[in-house]
């Protein structure tokens, strides 16, 4: 369905479960149901391809810095996703090596959780990364020292990088993995008031129907962040259960 809506996305991963396929939104429109924002599709910058896994925005949050295939940055890691992501599609092979140091390892318990399955590996040096990679060695050290020669400075010439996340990475050992861009969220869906009813094409409530989460749109309007996504879900979710119910009684 999203490769539908944009073509760009056809052959994209998803983090998503396998499950989500829009059979709610399609049901809904059947009966009439407007959906509205459809084309508003988000794509997550960091994920890994082969078990289409997210990794947590956390990581560049906390100072983890993006290679090419070359072994060079060429982004402002944090910057909106959208943004993030079209910088790593423009690079060699549509992906970036995401890296970081135990420092941010272990500062952050999240992250460790991709070291706990498997997913990250652990590099004593940058020689290795480098190996890993298959980049020139010289060319991932002279990367990583301007970094570190950034995060002294606080500040980051090259892109602009103005936050007070930075971490130097001067010590390993280092973890590296490869990733691209795969379908997060969508922010289109079942047109719904503030009762959670289902809006019909011709605007009118839908009885019986209730809309709440992802399947609904509207919400967030051409994006979305992540806090605003669980608000969306704990307010709009007990809303619709408590109409729902209220609706059969």
């Amino acid at each position: 369905m999203c490769a539908r809506l944009d073509p760009k996305l056809k052959g994209f991963v998803t983090n998503n479960s396998p499950s989500a396929t829009g059979d709610g939104m399609l049901m809904a429109e059947a009966i009439g149901a407007e959906l509205i924002g459809m084309e508003y599709i988000q794509i997550h910058p960091t994920v890994h391809q082969a078990s289409s896994t997210m990794l947590t925005e956390e990581i560049r949050n906390s100072g983890g810095i993006l290679l090419n295939t070359s072994g060079k940055r060429f982004t402002n890691e944090v910057n909106y996703r959208n943004i993030v992501s079209a910088a790593i599609l423009e690079q060699d092979q549509g992906k970036a090596c995401i890296l970081l140091n135990k420092d941010l390892m272990d500062k952050n318990v999240n992250v460790q959780g991709y070291l706990e399955i498997g997913l990250l590996v652990e590099y004593k040096t940058l020689d290795d990364v480098a190996k890993y990679m298959g980049a020139d060695p010289a060319v991932v050290k002279d990367t990583v020292t301007k970094w570190n020669g950034y995060v002294a400075a606080k500040n980051d010439p090259e892109f602009n990088s103005a936050f007070t996340w930075l971490r130097d990475m001067s010590t390993g050992p280092y973890y590296a993995l490869w990733i691209a861009p795969g379908i997060h969220h969508t922010m289109g869906g079942v047109k719904i008031n503030e009762k959670t009813e289902a809006i019909s094409k011709t605007n009118a409530v839908i009885p019986g129907l209730f809309a709440a989460g992802e399947v609904s749109g509207g919400i967030h309007g051409g994006n979305r962040i992540g806090g605003n996504a669980i608000l969306d879900i704990m307010f709009f979710g007990r809303t619709a259960g408590a109409n729902a119910s209220a609706y059969v009684q």
